[in-house]
């Protein structure tokens, strides 16, 4: 008579329950790593996608700048003529401004003011600016205009002694600012200087100064 041995039977029901157990573990940890290393990719992918739009960001502000520097208007001061000064007088300046750029720019204002200072001045040589009566219309592509500046007080006879001398001058400076099309402000500020030189040969025309000429483009037009 055949007889089950049952300790054996229990031996061979354990070795099989931890074969599958350690099989499915081994399908566990694949399984993990698979998910593991598709997170990663996944990852590594978002990563790539996200620099890629930022390159692609960048490219576009760069053409999108680019754009409007090309096309944009620049209202600036292209020369300055001072009526004769004299002692105990106010000078005045009319000072020619242009639009240089392809498109119309809107809101041109013009800031200036003439003082005496040493000459020649230094670059951090302080400029009190007056605001002047403000330009409401535009000027188109090449268009041109005039502004006069008056000083805040006449030049002293001792001023105008130390200009004729060559100790000090007269200096103008302007600043204009306009709207362009793309609704940003844009300024330009210009100085120019008479020496006393040129007043003595009746030259009136002020030279642009080497410093003190500061062009901003492209600005938020709450700035202004």
């Amino acid at each position: 008579m055949f007889k089950i041995n049952w300790t054996e039977a229990v031996g061979w029901s354990d070795a099989a329950m931890a074969a599958t157990s350690a099989l499915a573990l081994l399908l566990s940890a694949i399984a993990l790593f698979i998910l593991l290393r598709t997170l990663r990719a996944t990852r590594e992918a978002v990563v790539q996608a996200e620099a890629a739009t930022k390159v692609a960001e960048a490219a576009l502000n760069e053409t999108r700048t680019i754009g409007e520097a090309q096309t944009r208007a620049y209202v600036i001061v292209t020369s300055c003529d001072l009526q004769r000064p004299g002692a105990e007088q106010i000078p005045q300046a009319r000072v020619h401004f242009r639009n240089e750029g392809i498109t119309p720019a809107a809101d041109v204002d013009i800031l200036g003011t003439i003082i005496v200072a040493d000459y020649p001045s230094q670059p951090n040589q302080p400029f009190v600016r007056t605001q002047e009566a403000k330009r409401t219309t535009g000027l188109s592509p090449g268009a041109a205009a005039t502004h006069i500046i008056s000083a805040l007080k006449p030049i002293s006879l001792a001023e105008y002694n130390a200009v004729m001398a060559g100790h000090s001058a007269i200096y103008v400076s302007a600043i204009t600012s306009s709207i362009d099309v793309f609704g940003k402000l844009n300024r330009a500020q210009s100085v120019f200087v008479l020496t006393g030189q040129q007043i003595k040969t009746s030259d009136y025309k002020a030279l642009p100064a080497p410093y003190g000429n500061i062009h901003q483009w492209g600005l938020p037009a709450a700035d202004g």
